[in-house]
Formats: C-alpha cells, structure tokens, sequence
C-alpha cells in the first residue's frame, strides 16, 4: 500500500494586482512599496470619469488622489478665453485641436479613460489654471470674487500638476502632457517666481520633448512621406513646442540663479525648423507650405522675438556669463550690446513702443486689440529687462573703472524702457491690457528698475536730481502696489532703508516735506508722494573720499526677493564688497 501523501493546500495570493501582473516582489502593504515607488496608485477622475479600468476594487490602495475635471461649459470658456486674452504670451499649441480634444473628452459616453486622456486632461487644468489666476485682474464673470478666483487658481494648478505627473510616469509622453508642463513653467513664475518646482517642471517639459523627438523632427529619417492637414497640424506644433521650451532652457541659463550658464539645450543637437508665421486659421484656408511676412500681424510675432532674444542671452552666456566682468573684453560687451538694441530696431511696426493703439487699430483692424497690446508690453519688457541684466555688473565698477560708463548709460536707458513700458500701458485703457499686465511679471520688471535706479543714486551720483526724480518716482510705482503684493512691501522697505543709510533724501513739492532720511526709515510702509520737485537736502555726516561699503545692499537681496528679481545672493556676495571710492 502506497504511503498517504501530505497533500499542502495552495496557498492564498496576498500580492497586490499590480505586483502579480508584473511580477513583482510585494510586501503586502497598502499601497504595497512597489507601487508608491512606482507612483501606481488609485486615481478617481470626477464628472463621471471612473478608476483605472484594469485595476479591481478590492486591490485599490486607499491613499486616492482626487482630480477635479471641471464641467464643460467651463472648460470650453476657459479654452475660449485663453485663446483671446492669452494665447499670443505662450504659442505652445494649435486651439482649434485642443478645443476638439475636449469636446470629444467630455462626449464619451462612459467618461474619459484616464490611460489614454490623462495629458489632454492636464492641458485642460492647466489652462484653467492661468485663467483662473489672470481672473483675479480682470472680472470675467467665471468666478463669484477675486479671492474665490485664486483659490480656485491654486487648487487647479495643483491639479494638473497630479494629473501631468500621473501622465508621465503611467505611459509614453504625450504632446499634451508637454504642453501642459510648459504652461505650468510660466504660471509657476508668476505665482512663485524662479523656484525649484519651476525648475523641475521645465527640467520635466524638456525630458518629455525629447521622449517625444521634438529635437527631430525635421530630421531626414523623421520626416513622414504623405503629409495631410492634421499632420502638418502637428509638426507646427511640435516645432512651436520645442523651441519654446528650448528658448526658456536659454532664458534661464542667462539669468542668476542655480542654473545659471547652464543649459541643455544644444543647437548643435537638435534638427528642428522654426515655426512658420502663421494665423490659426491659416491652416484651414492656405496652401500647405503658405507662410506670411516678418512684419505680419499675427499672434506669432512675440513668439519671433523671444527666438532672437534667448539666442543672444545663449550667446552671452557662452561668452562670458562665467567670468569676472574684469576678465571680459569689453569689445565683447560692445558687440552684444548691439545685439541687444537691434532686437529692438528691428521689431515690427505694430510692435514698437511709439506707435500708439489709434494707428494700429487703423492699420490692422481687428487684429490690433489687446492680442497685439499684449504682445507688444512683453516684447519690451523682455528686451529692457534682459539689456538691464547684461550690464548690470558693469554699473557698480564705474566709479573704478571710467571704460564701464558705456554700461552705466545702457543699464539706466533699459531701467528707464521698464518704467515707460508701464506708463505707456497703464495710462493708456485703449490698450485693453491693464490689467493683465500683473500676469506678465510687470511688478517685479518695475522692482528690478528701482533697484537699479537706487543703487546708480547710491554708488555713482548721490546729488544728481534727475536721477532722485526717477528713484522717487519709481519707489511711487511700487508703493502703489504694497497693499496687494507682499513682496512689494518687503522690497519697498529695503530700497527706503538703503537710501536712509546714505542720508539720501526723495524731492517731494516743498522744502517742510522733504523726506528725511530718519523719516524714511520711520514711515517704511508710506507711499512716497509723487508731486513736483523742489531742491533736496544735502547729505550730512559724509567724508567726501571715503570708501564705499556696499554691505548695505545686502538688505535689497532677502531671500523671497532673490528669485523674482533674476539675483542671485552668492553672485553678490562678490559685488557688494568691492573696494569702490567715491570721487
């Protein structure tokens, strides 16, 4: 007789779903290790939307991320209100696309599939995103209150945030998902200035290009035989993508901060045409080749001219953004300079600063609305402010070395174009795009002119009129906005406290109200009046030769100011205890 056999029972799976499909080690957790590191967890899609379709319910872990999709009517305002207000700032897309994406993402009669959606749905966050906060300057009805609109504006970013995130690592790379990443690189900087998450969300829009072969696509092997509508649709679009992203890589590696003179973006490496000047509509009603003139008025046109400015801020980074500015030829500084005023020379005519919103109206119809005012506030105020920056070390060693005065006159002439490009816009309602402007950074462009302006008063001229003019008339500009903007304040009470350290008084309307440089620092938070000039008060207690200390400008780089104003407080450390004499 056979000897009875211990027969073992099969012993129950305890692995998760994910792990058994994958075969992976689980430790039975919930969420288990493999799939938190992994980033599969339970994403529930609102407004009918529904679970990962291969995952059981009983398999769910139970940390849910929660992404809101918002209704329709919504999100094809928000499309529509994009494309009239914002699209010319970021040309990263083509909207009659996007717009039938949605509308075929919310007519799926069982919910959009995350698996296969989850970029488009990003995009669409995204973009509510920026609405939601330009909203909060100007009323369009989406939201009951401004305070609700950035609330709504916060929690939307988050958002698509998750959902971009999601997109990235549970399938291949999406044009969408890319596009939603570059959307948040320029709402992150205006909600939080140049910060590490700007940083990783560009560094997260670059990989994804390139998992998508952005960089290629006029490659000779990339190039497909039979090109149709939607084809053409979308290699323009790839084209406009990658070298926006490329262009900020550039943008970055030129200004201060932990990326700057870095960059990854090598043209070297990249076989990509530039983008055609085109209409939206261009594509539907032209030839498949058809392509406008440089002066054209179409949404394009800023979009040109961010190609050329982040060219020539490459180009001074490879020449000397990594070197002492006494190291630099200054035959080099004299060249890019003329690069710098031939971006401004060469604009279009709907784009230059002295063509007021009457003619351009008259010339370009329709076209010469606020799309075109918006276009040309940013296209000035990224020449000034890039120019401003450039000759920026060169201001303070003028008092050491008379060669620099070069420099001192262009970065005061930009600082100057920052603070007219304000005027020009604000006092002007035709424009239709005052209050807009806060959504272009145009506050921090103003506090990078006072900060220019006051340190040329503090280092150069002390007694010089015109310039405590302009000082107390830009110091005017952002006291204005201190109730509303926090950084405004700090940034305020720094410059107000730098010139009480120099005995530096503004000229208000009578000699009785002359601001005293104890009063000054006393009334830190009081707007300066901004009436007519009278004579200033000498300063007292000052040698006439002594040695400069530039530790007082320590106070103008806090931390929360560093990333707004393109300063870096390790690039100042150096500046600031220079052994400059006064003459």
């Amino acid at each position: 007789m056979a000897p009875e056999r211990n027969e073992r029972r099969r012993q129950n799976q305890v692995a998760c779903h994910m792990c058994r499909a994958r075969k992976l080690k689980c430790d039975q957790r919930k969420p288990c290790s493999s799939c938190t590191s992994r980033r599969w967890m339970r994403v529930r899609w609102k407004t009918g939307c529904r679970l990962l379709p291969d995952v059981p319910q009983y398999h769910q872990p139970k940390n849910t991320k929660r992404i809101l999709l918002p209704p329709r009517d919504f999100a094809l305002r928000v499309i529509d209100l994009y494309e009239e207000k914002l699209e010319s700032a970021q040309q990263v897309m083509h909207i009659p696309t996007v717009r039938a994406k949605v509308q075929l993402l919310y007519e799926q009669s069982r919910g959009p599939r995350p698996g296969s959606q989850q970029g488009l749905i990003a995009l669409l966050l995204a973009m509510s995103a920026h609405i939601g906060f330009w909203d909060t300057y100007q009323r369009n009805g989406l939201f009951q209150d401004v305070e609700l609109a950035a609330k709504v504006s916060t929690v939307l970013a988050q958002q698509a945030m998750d959902a971009m995130n999601y997109a990235r690592d549970s399938t291949t790379a999406t044009m969408e998902a890319v596009q939603a990443a570059t959307l948040l690189v320029f709402l992150e900087y205006h909600m939080e200035g140049f910060s590490m998450r700007l940083r990783l969300l560009q560094s997260t829009a670059l990989a994804m290009a390139r998992e998508l072969r952005l960089h290629m696509i006029d490659a000779v092997q990339s190039k497909p035989i039979d090109l149709d509508q939607a084809a053409v649709i979308e290699i323009e679009t790839g084209r406009k993508l990658w070298w926006y992203i490329a262009c900020t890589d550039w943008l970055l590696a030129f200004d201060s901060g932990p990326t700057q003179g870095v960059y990854s973006v090598i043209p070297q490496q990249m076989r990509v045409k530039k983008p055609r000047n085109l209409n939206t509509d261009d594509f539907f009603t032209r030839d498949l080749d058809f392509e406008r003139s440089n002066d054209a008025a179409t949404p394009m046109a800023y979009y040109f001219l961010r190609i050329r400015l982040a060219e020539v801020c490459r180009e001074a980074v490879d020449s000397m953004i990594m070197q002492q500015p006494e190291a630099v030829p200054y035959d080099k500084v004299y060249e890019l300079d003329g690069k710098f005023c031939a971006l401004t020379t060469s604009l279009p005519r709907f784009l230059q600063l002295d063509v007021g919103p009457e003619t351009i109206k008259r010339e370009f119809g329709d076209r010469g609305g606020s799309q075109i005012g918006l276009q040309r506030a940013l296209a000035n105020l990224m020449i000034s402010v890039r120019r401003c920056k450039f000759h920026l070390p060169f201001l303070i060693r003028h008092k050491i070395n008379p060669r620099y005065a070069f420099s001192r006159y262009a970065c005061l002439e930009s600082a100057q174009k920052l603070l007219e490009v304000r005027r020009v816009f604000l006092d002007d309602s035709s424009w239709q795009i005052s209050s807009t402007l806060p959504l272009l950074g145009l506050y921090r462009f103003v506090f990078y002119a006072a900060m220019v302006l006051v340190m040329d008063l503090c280092i150069n001229n002390p007694n010089d009129r015109t310039r405590l003019v302009e000082v107390r008339d830009a110091m005017q500009i952002v006291a204005e906005t201190k109730s509303t903007n926090q950084t405004a304040w700090h940034f305020l009470h720094a410059l107000r406290d730098v010139l009480s350290r120099h005995g530096i008084s503004l000229p208000v309307e009578n000699n009785s109200n002359v601001i005293t440089p104890h009063q000054t620092r006393q009334e830190g938070t009081q707007s300066i009046p901004n009436d007519s000039i009278s004579e200033c008060r000498p300063m007292t207690g000052r040698s006439t030769d002594p040695v400069f200390d530039f530790s007082e400008f320590e106070l103008l780089w806090p931390q929360n100011l560093v990333d707004d104003l393109f300063l870096d407080p390790h690039c100042w450390d150096g500046l600031i205890n220079l052994d400059t004499r006064i003459m």
